[in-house]
C-alpha cells in the first residue's frame, strides 16, 4: 500500500512540474512576442535640420500669399524638414507659364469610381488615378482601360512608409508591381500615402525606374470639404503647371463645378504624361 502511495505521489509531483514548466514557457513566449511587437511599432528616429527647415519655410513664405501659406503650412512644414535632394525626385508641379493643370485621384478603386469616371468622360477630362494595390481585382482593373485616364501606384494599403526600412519598402513596391502586372496594368508612376518621402522610398523608386508624383494643390476633400468651400479651395489656388489632389470619394457635383471653373479661368486640363514633358518645379507653390 505504501509503495502504491509513493508511486501516486511521484506521478502527481511529475504532473505539477510539467504544468509549471509549461506555464513558464508560455509566459516567456508572450513576453518575447510583446517585445517583438513593440520593436516593430517604434517609429525610426529621423534627424531633422530644424535651422535649415525654418530657412526654407521663410523663403517659401515670401514666395506665397499669406492665405496660401496658411493653407498649406502644415504639409509644407513637413516638406521643409525633408532634404531637397529627396524632394527633387518628385513632381509637385510643372515649371511653366502655360495654363495647364492635372487632376489626380487617390485611394481607388472604390464602388463609386465608375461614376466618377463617367463625370470625367462626359466632359472629356483626362485624369490620373493612384490606386491602392490591394484593392485591385480582375474586374475593377478593367475600369482603367479608357485612354482618357492614366494611373499609378499608391502603396498596397495606404501605409505610412516612414515606419518601413529599405527592404520593407522594396517588398511593398515590388508587390504593387506584381499586382499591376497580373491585372494588365502598366505604370511608371507612384504616389506615397500621406505624401511621405523617405530616403528608402527614393532609393527603391530609382532602382525600379518609377516616377514619383505628388501635388501642389490639395483639394482637402479628405477633410470633408464640399460645396463652395471645396470649389474655392481648388479654383482660388490654381497656377500654371499645377497638380491637384482629389480622392475617388470627392463630391461629383462639386467636381463638375471645378472642371467648369478651371476652363473659365483659361486653363486646360491635361494628362499627367503631358505635364511631365515640362521641367518640374519642386515646390508646392
Amino acid at each position: 500500500m505504501k509503495v502504491r502511495f509513493r508511486i501516486f505521489l511521484l506521478i502527481v509531483l511529475s504532473v505539477i512540474l510539467i504544468l509549471l514548466q509549461f506555464t513558464l514557457n508560455k509566459k516567456n513566449l508572450v513576453e518575447n512576442s510583446v517585445q517583438a511587437s513593440s520593436l516593430t511599432l517604434v517609429k525610426p528616429i529621423v534627424e531633422i535640420d530644424y535651422a535649415r527647415a525654418q530657412e526654407e519655410v521663410q523663403v517659401q513664405k515670401q514666395q506665397a500669399s499669406p492665405e496660401d501659406f496658411a493653407l498649406y503650412k502644415g504639409y509644407y512644414n513637413y516638406l521643409a524638414s525633408i532634404p531637397q535632394e529627396l524632394k527633387d525626385y518628385f513632381h509637385f508641379k510643372a515649371n511653366t507659364t502655360d495654363k495647364i493643370v492635372v487632376l489626380s485621384f487617390d485611394d481607388g478603386p472604390l464602388a463609386y469610381t465608375p461614376s466618377l469616371m463617367e463625370v470625367l468622360s462626359q466632359s472629356n477630362t483626362p485624369a490620373t488615378f493612384f490606386l491602392l494595390c490591394n484593392r485591385i481585382t480582375n474586374t475593377n482593373s478593367q475600369w482603367y482601360s479608357n485612354p482618357l485616364f492614366s494611373y499609378g501606384m499608391h502603396t498596397l494599403s495606404h501605409k505610412d512608409y516612414s515606419y518601413l526600412d529599405f527592404e520593407q519598402t522594396k517588398q511593398e513596391i515590388d508587390k504593387c508591381q506584381e499586382i499591376f502586372a497580373a491585372n494588365n496594368l502598366l505604370s511608371q508612376f507612384f504616389r506615397p500615402a500621406f505624401g511621405i518621402i523617405t530616403p528608402e522610398l527614393v532609393d527603391v523608386l530609382k532602382t525600379n525606374q518609377i516616377i514619383g508624383v505628388l501635388w501642389n494643390i490639395d483639394s482637402l476633400d479628405w477633410d470633408k470639404k464640399r460645396g463652395d468651400e471645396l470649389v474655392a479651395q481648388v479654383l482660388d489656388n490654381l497656377s500654371p503647371g499645377s497638380i491637384v489632389l482629389f480622392h475617388d470619394g470627392v463630391n461629383q457635383t462639386d467636381l463638375k463645378r471645378i472642371i467648369a471653373g478651371i476652363s473659365e479661368q483659361g486653363y486646360r486640363i491635361v494628362s499627367l504624361e503631358e505635364l511631365l514633358e515640362y521641367p518640374k518645379l519642386n515646390s508646392i507653390y
